[in-house]
């Protein structure tokens, strides 16, 4: 064998386990494409020189065209944001804004070993939905405050929210600062009431007065009013007769009248006297004060029926006399007239009176004219009282009274009302819109000589 053909085949395995190098270094490195496919970025296990110094050649372009693309879009990336992370009106109402920066560029190796850039994500905002909101909000928000819809504490967190939305959009805080010093709208006051004073007179009316006068006029009218009281005192033993009530039976069809002192005769003899005048109407019955003719016990007797001594024998028996109750008093003390009682009777008669003078005065006046209470004096014409100290159960008493008043002229002084309540009003008000409730009336003074009497008139404002 020649030493050609030997070698020869040395040659050939060498090449092949070349070969098979190449082939081991091509399968690491499609190994490593395969893992960059899944994880990102990539890390490379094995890589050639050569290619290696590929690599970092291609990154150095991509790292110098990156930085001058950032630089360049810088601005138009503030006032951008990803689809994903919109700016909502809670945060900007709340002052939580997120950053709008641009993010960090990534770079990554893909499978034929070259780098690609991922594309970064910008931040929008919708100016076209959220601009209309926010102004309209913010318009709201200064008419109610200019309208004092806030008020007080409400004004202070009115501009403080003013404030904070506006520093989100660069606003200086003394644009709302205001806000909070500003006060509410003056608004026109309207009273409560209107008052005046007037003078009403029944004599001639003067000039040069204070106070406007009314011309007035004096009314009067007579009453008269009696009743029978109870009395509550007593009266000493040796003064006392037995007493009591005596009913008088007329079964006649004739009407009589018996005076005072009318005698009374008990089946035992007991005499009794009437105390006052009375009629006694035909078939009917009427009932009379009596009182023991003698003093002392011998008077104290139990229910009776009396004769009357003064009529005839036929009349006694249709006219006579009966007691229901035991005729009392004649020993130790009997029942009298009290001070008390005189003025209760006094009370109860003059309320009698006036309230039946205040019916006279209504029928004496007009429409347009008014009766007050305070204005009604009296003069007591005549009266008839027991003294105190009358032995008796009853008493009768009488009483005639005269009542007068000044009248008031209601229609001059509801004419002098409005007139004040439209001078009371404030200036851009509409007086037909607005009425007076029913006056009050109060008597500052009344001289009864003269005939003049001082009124403070009140009325309520009332809107229609």
């Amino acid at each position: 064998m020649s030493p050609v053909s030997k070698s020869q085949p040395k040659k050939k395995a060498a090449v092949r386990k070349k070969s098979t190098a190449r082939k081991k270094t091509t399968t690491t490195k499609t190994k490593s494409h395969r893992k960059s496919a899944t994880n990102d970025p990539i890390v490379v296990s094995t890589i050639t020189p050569g290619y290696k110094a590929e690599i970092l050649a291609d990154l150095d372009k991509i790292v110098t065209t990156e930085d001058s693309s950032v630089a360049g879009d810088k601005d138009e990336n503030y006032l951008k944001q990803t689809d994903t992370e919109e700016l909502s009106i809670e945060s900007i109402l709340s002052g939580e804004i997120t950053d709008m920066q641009p993010s960090q560029n990534k770079i990554s190796v893909g499978h034929s070993g070259s780098f690609k850039k991922k594309p970064a994500r910008r931040r929008r905002l919708r100016w076209s939905i959220f601009v209309p909101l926010i102004v309209t909000i913010l318009v709201i928000l200064v008419l109610a405050e200019g309208a004092g819809l806030f008020g007080g504490a409400g004004r202070k967190g009115a501009a403080k929210l003013l404030s904070s939305i506006g520093s989100v959009f660069g606003m200086k805080d003394n644009v709302w600062s205001n806000v909070e010093q500003q006060p509410a709208a003056l608004q026109p006051v309207l009273p409560s009431l209107v008052s005046i004073s007037v003078l009403i007179s029944a004599s001639a009316q003067e000039e040069g007065l204070a106070i406007p006068i009314v011309q007035s006029r004096l009314i009067e009218t007579d009453v008269v009013a009696s009743d029978s009281f109870p009395t509550t005192g007593s009266a000493p033993a040796e003064e006392a007769r037995a007493v009591g009530t005596i009913t008088i039976v007329n079964e006649t069809s004739n009407n009589y009248r018996f005076v005072a002192t009318t005698r009374f005769l008990s089946p035992d003899g007991v005499l009794f006297r009437m105390k006052e005048a009375s009629d006694i109407p035909a078939n009917g019955t009427v009932d009379v004060e009596a009182y023991a003719d003698e003093v002392g016990v011998k008077g104290d007797i139990e229910p009776s029926r009396f004769v009357i001594p003064g009529l005839s024998q036929d009349l006694q028996q249709s006219i006579y006399g009966r007691s229901r109750s035991a005729m009392t008093g004649g020993g130790g003390t009997v029942m009298a007239v009290a001070d008390s009682d005189l003025e209760v009777a006094r009370t109860e008669l003059m309320g009698r009176l006036l309230t039946e003078a205040q019916e006279n005065f209504k029928a004496m006046i007009s429409v347009d004219e008014l009766i007050l209470d305070d204005l009604i004096t009296s003069k007591e014409l005549k009266s008839e009282y027991p003294k105190s100290g009358t032995p008796g159960r009853t008493f009768t008493a009488k009483t005639s009274v005269q009542f007068s008043t000044l009248i008031v002229p209601e229609v001059e002084i509801l004419a002098l009302l409005d007139k004040k309540m439209v001078e009371s009003l404030p200036e851009g008000l509409n007086e037909a819109n607005y009425t007076l409730s029913d006056p009050l009336y109060t008597v500052e003074a009344y001289d009864t000589t003269s005939g003049r009497a001082e009124l403070r008139v009140e009325a309520p404002i009332q809107k229609l």
